[in-house]
């Protein structure tokens, strides 16, 4: 309870909805982790929307109220908001990029939009459009001048598509339980299955096919970044650890034989955490 009551409210709120980036944010240098909570708490507050509203233009409303809330923080009048005031903190303090944070709002326009399960470009480009550039903007944060621009998007897009695309197949089970397809449309279709395949939980051949085409992309974004990240500087990799979790997780995934509905995916134990502080302490992701 003490360590809980000594958080501050992004840091909180970050620990409450995204413990694996809470965990990898633990990692970033003492000077750098509140803007990091407050950056990743914004992304949170965004991606949150869809769930927390009943209708697209409610959710384009919440949209736009953040997007008044940055120019707030650029007219220097921000509003008093537990994550508004500190990314003007962050801005001002750390040289948080701003246009990266409209940028993120933009991402989520379409998604209000989308009324049926999407295919897995549409799963690309939002992950590239929102957590994407929430990658790019922590890694400029931490290495400011030292991260070159093009080679810092490349690298933190394949760890946004990496930790995407291993999360989407992580909740899978989880979310059929609740009557929403996760899986990629296009992708079941391919393996002949159909969204009632999923909703239904089947396990056959084809689900593990369609699981399996997932997890080799998203093992090839691991791979990528952990190559692209080895020319940045040590003390941006913070950034990217994630992607620490995301692998430890599809090899999981493949113990459990491409199996999405495997009991056992649902139960973390520490072990996951301590492979990932390796990684972390050894300037790996």
């Amino acid at each position: 309870m003490a360590l809980t009551s000594a958080l501050s409210p992004c840091a909180a709120l970050v620990r409450r909805y995204d413990p694996d980036r809470y965990f990898c944010d633990l990692m970033a240098p003492p000077e750098h982790r509140e803007a990091l909570f407050a950056l990743h708490a914004f992304e949170l507050e965004l991606a949150r929307i869809p769930e927390r509203v009943s209708e697209p233009i409610l959710g384009a409303i919440r949209l736009q109220w953040w997007r008044e809330s940055l120019n707030g923080i650029v007219a220097q009048t921000p509003r008093r908001h537990e994550v508004v005031l500190p990314l003007a903190a962050a801005i001002d303090d750390h040289g948080l990029a701003i246009d990266r944070l409209h940028g993120m709002i933009n991402g989520w326009d379409e998604t209000l939009e989308r009324e049926s399960a999407p295919e897995l470009a549409e799963v690309v480009r939002h992950h590239r459009a929102t957590r994407g550039l929430a990658n790019l903007a922590a890694l400029e944060l931490l290495g400011g001048a030292e991260v070159d621009s093009q080679g810092g998007q490349v690298v933190a897009q394949d760890a946004a598509l990496a930790v995407g695309l291993t999360g989407l197949l992580m909740q899978g089970a989880g979310q059929a339980r609740l009557g929403k397809p996760v899986l990629p449309r296009d992708v079941l279709r391919r393996h002949g299955l159909d969204l009632g395949t999923m909703l239904d939980g089947r396990r056959d051949r084809r689900m593990q096919e369609a699981t399996s085409e997932l997890v080799d992309m998203a093992q090839t974004h691991i791979d990528s970044a952990r190559s692209g990240v080895r020319a940045m500087p040590g003390m941006v990799r913070a950034a990217l650890l994630p992607v620490a979790f995301a692998a430890v997780d599809l090899s999981r995934l493949r113990r459990c034989r491409l199996d999405l509905f495997d009991p056992r995916l649902q139960h973390r134990g520490g072990g996951r955490q301590i492979r990932v502080l390796a990684r972390g302490l050894s300037g790996r992701i």
